[in-house]
């Protein structure tokens, strides 16, 4: 049985036995009921992909396994290069690459950026999507030589909020040089929803930056 309620209605999450299992809405189980009959094919698609991640997702064994299962799905689905996962360190006042797919594996858990710095930064400022047709243009743009991200110009960044608290940033990024289409960017945010109580537990059982 899906370990994911199927209630349309927002509610706090309730912790389960497991870090990885909470107890929260669905939205994407909740938009499947929802479904109209002329719905299109792609809408149709796009909510059975968030279902199958989500699913995933839950069923991972540790936080460090759900990040990186988030980032290679997410990265799949939307068939960009590169798809990572900052979180935010509240004692260090930074966010911390703590997963990817696409950029430099050792940059993974060392690599950071301060809480106002480069576009992560000024994506947990505003709270709200940054879409960029070419990230090295933008006068916020921090280059991270150690992530390897020189070829990848395209930027989408969504900020990973509960409780409108800023947890993380969910980035993805592609060569060419073009802003993200309307629906790409409604998944990443759908996408980061879920993300945010499977983190969200995660501080609170202590399993992120003890």
């Amino acid at each position: 049985s899906a370990r994911w309620c199927t209630s349309n209605v927002a509610s706090t999450p309730r912790p389960c036995a497991n870090w990885h299992r909470p107890c929260v809405p669905c939205p994407v189980n909740a938009g499947k009921r929802a479904v109209p009959a002329g719905i299109n094919k792609r809408n149709a698609h796009a909510l059975d992909t968030l279902r199958r991640i989500v699913q995933e997702v839950n069923n991972a064994p540790d936080i460090q396994s759900a990040l990186d299962l988030m980032a290679k799905r997410v990265r799949d689905a939307m068939g960009t290069e590169v798809c990572s996962i900052y979180l935010r360190n509240n004692s260090e006042e930074r966010y911390f690459l703590m997963a990817s797919e696409g950029l430099k594996r050792e940059a993974i858990g060392r690599v950071s950026l301060g809480l106002s710095e480069g576009l992560v930064g000024q994506v947990g400022l505003r709270e709200e999507p940054i879409n960029l047709e070419d990230a090295f243009a933008h006068p916020k743009f921090h280059y991270l030589a150690e992530t390897g991200e020189d070829p990848f110009h395209a930027f989408l960044g969504v900020p990973v909020m509960h409780h409108g608290d800023v947890l993380g940033i969910l980035v993805v990024q592609q060569r060419d040089a073009r802003r993200f289409d309307q629906s790409e960017e409604a998944f990443l945010v759908t996408i980061s929803a879920q993300l945010s109580a499977v983190i969200a537990h995660a501080h609170a059982s202590g399993a992120l930056f003890e």
